[in-house]
Order: C-alpha cells, then sequence, then structure tokens
C-alpha cells in the first residue's frame, strides 16, 4: 500500500509541475509540455519493458525497493 502512495504522490507532482516548468519556468509552448510528458511516458514504458527481465533475476520487492528509494528522495527534495 506504501508503495502505491509512493507512485501516486510521483505521478501527480509529473502532472502538476510539468505544466509549471515547461511553461513558466522555461518559456516553453504547449508542444514543450507535450514533449515533455511523452519523455516521462517513454520513461515508463522503458521500465515496463524492462521488468519482466529484471524479475526474472532478481525479487519483485527488490525491483520495487530500488524504484522506490530514487522517487521518495526526489519527491523530498
Amino acid at each position: 500500500m506504501a508503495l502505491n502512495l509512493v507512485v501516486a504522490a510521483a505521478t501527480a507532482l509529473v502532472l502538476v509541475n510539468t505544466v509549471v516548468y515547461a511553461r513558466e519556468l522555461f518559456g516553453g509552448s504547449n508542444a514543450d509540455v507535450a514533449l515533455a510528458l511523452a519523455c516521462f511516458g517513454a520513461g515508463s514504458m522503458v521500465i515496463a519493458l524492462a521488468a519482466p527481465r529484471i524479475l526474472d533475476r532478481a525479487p519483485d520487492r527488490t525491483l520495487m525497493g530500488t524504484g522506490e528509494a530514487p522517487v521518495i528522495t526526489a519527491t523530498m527534495a
């Protein structure tokens, strides 16, 4: 349950702050917001496609814990 909270919080921060960063901070357009969100989605797809191979070698809790630590650190920053 705690891992779901971590993922939900990180996703919410990305969805909300991407617009703010791309438009206001960097002075971008709507296309820049779309590109930033596409990059986030591409990264998610890379992990989703790599996860089965990783899970053949490591337990699922290890994989989730490895992803959880940087997400929590980045969220707190």
